[in-house]
């Protein structure tokens, strides 16, 4: 039959007692105090033994001196792990802050425990943490008996980060900020200093009119975002929430609700009548004004005048951009555009037929009439550029009696205003 180790270790208990104690008979107990009992005879290990069975210790056995016959004190069983007369062995006394930690005096309150031999506090030994040997991971503290990060640091996938500057984790674990941007004490910021994150994209809230002075103010329509303020754009000014012109609004001319009247409009901020405009607060007509010619200020030199808003020479008009001369000019013959059909001259601002080949100063006098074919009337014709043979004529224009020279051809309607015709000076009534 095999013994196992707590059989064993019973046998050997019972022969100590067998060995060391007499019988029960021959054993006489007193007792002189409450925590020590007498034996008359030597129990050899008998105390010992019956505190070890307990898993204790014996503490105040031996022999009282000046019996007789000898007497024996068995002393008491303690527990060496806590009893703070006797901690850790029999005498040990703990001082009044202390307690005995697991056969050690250590820091009363519970705060220190023995750890390996040494007074160790679980809630903060990062070796100790909450048990003997329990070790936090590096980067982490123990803090209340567990292995936690330390302040300001979180337990980001078993990692303590700092999730104050931490990209990948800003603020908190897996908050990563955006391209770009970098983790400024918890906030996903801009790396140029004056952008600003809005909605993860980084943004000049001085000019953008959806974040205008902070993120998420829009402007106005109408208004943009200047220096972090919606304001109108240049030339406009606000009246009652709206961007107007005050140069040119007839119901806001000058400053917001100056209206002009019916017969005027609103230019450069003053009312002014039809197709003038206000030039150093005066109303002139730009189109004609030597001193304002085109624009307020622009002054023609000398030689030229103003026509239709732009500085020409003296005889000559603007038409499009360019002097001509209405007099002679057949693609502007007496106003600007006006264009004089094939085979016409401009004359004197009139369009007249081109003198037909062979034109030359008659030396006699020729047969004059009031129509093509008639006689007399108009003996002066000849001195003057027409052909041999035609006719000088009275013609009507409108009420008024002008001199052509026309063609022997009784009925012909190819005849020459000799009056308009400035070549050859000019007709004169008969």
């Amino acid at each position: 039959m095999r013994f196992g180790p707590s059989a064993l270790l019973a046998v050997s208990l019972l022969a100590i007692i067998l060995v060391c104690v007499p019988p029960v008979s021959a054993i006489n107990f007193t007792s002189t105090s409450t925590s020590v009992s007498v034996l008359t005879v030597n129990p050899g290990g008998l105390g010992k033994a019956i505190c070890w069975f307990q898993g204790k210790m014996n503490c105040g056995g031996g022999w009282i001196v000046g019996t007789n016959p000898p007497k024996y004190a068995l002393g008491k069983c303690i527990d060496p792990t806590n009893d703070p007369n006797n901690c850790g062995s029999c005498g040990n006394k703990c001082t009044y802050w202390q307690y005995c930690a697991n056969g050690l005096c250590c820091l009363g309150g519970g705060t220190e425990t023995n750890c390996n031999g040494a007074c160790t506090n679980p809630y903060t030994d990062k070796n100790n943490c909450g048990t003997c040997g329990n070790t936090c991971p590096d980067g982490q503290i123990c803090y209340l008996g567990k292995c936690s990060c330390s302040q300001g640091f979180s337990n980001c996938n078993g990692v303590c980060t700092d999730t104050r500057t931490d990209t990948n984790n800003c603020a908190y674990c897996g908050n990563t900020c955006p391209a770009g941007q970098f983790c400024d004490y918890g906030m996903c910021s801009c790396s140029i200093p004056y952008l600003v994150s809005c909605n993860g994209v980084c943004t000049d809230t001085s000019k953008d009119n959806n974040n205008c002075g902070y993120c998420g103010y829009r402007c106005p329509p109408g208004k943009s975002c200047s220096n972090g303020a919606c304001v109108c754009p240049v030339g406009l000014w606000p009246c009652s929430g709206v961007c107007l012109d005050l140069m040119n609004d007839n119901n806001n001319c000058g400053y917001c609700g100056h209206t002009c009247p019916a017969t005027q409009s609103c230019s450069n901020g003053g009312c002014c009548p039809p197709y003038q405009t206000r030039c150093s607060g005066i109303c002139t007509n730009m189109r004609s004004d030597d001193n304002n010619c085109g624009s307020c200020g622009n002054k023609c030199t000398a030689g030229q005048s103003c026509t239709n808003g732009a500085c020409c020479p003296q005889g000559k008009y603007n038409c499009n951009g360019m002097c001509r001369n209405l007099m002679s000019d057949t693609n502007n013959c007496g106003n600007c555009g006006y264009v004089c059909p094939t085979a016409y001259m401009c004359d004197n601002g009139y369009c007249s037929h081109v003198p037909p080949a062979g034109y030359g100063q008659s030396t006699t006098p020729v047969p004059g009439g009031t129509t093509p074919g008639g006689t007399g009337g108009c003996s002066t014709c000849g001195s003057y550029c027409i052909p041999t043979g035609w006719y000088c004529c009275p013609h009507m224009v409108g009420t008024t009696t002008e001199i052509w020279a026309c063609p022997p051809t009784p009925g012909s309607t190819t005849c020459l205003d000799c009056q308009n015709w400035g070549q050859c000076g000019g007709c004169t009534p008969a």
